[in-house]
């Protein structure tokens, strides 16, 4: 992990404002590092997330929730 000033614990889900933001950068063309460097958190998270919870091979951060959430139970 990165040396971030407040930088996410390890195991930290990412919240859906997270999730918001990562869709939208996505969106916008953003490469997987720079959505990371705007969370503050490290490359293999966001494209673990991504690849985890795309459906189809598309980011929606409403659905990458709810697929989360099922994981988790």
């Amino acid at each position: 992990m990165r040396n971030y000033p407040h930088s996410r614990m390890a195991h930290h889900h990412f919240t859906s404002v997270e999730r918001l933001e990562i869709s939208i950068l996505l969106k916008k063309n953003y490469s997987h590092h720079e959505i990371a460097d705007a969370l503050r958190c490290d490359q293999s998270s966001i494209s673990r997330e991504i690849k985890r919870n795309s459906v189809r091979g598309r980011y929606d951060s409403k659905k990458a929730k709810a697929k989360a959430r099922v994981r988790r139970r």
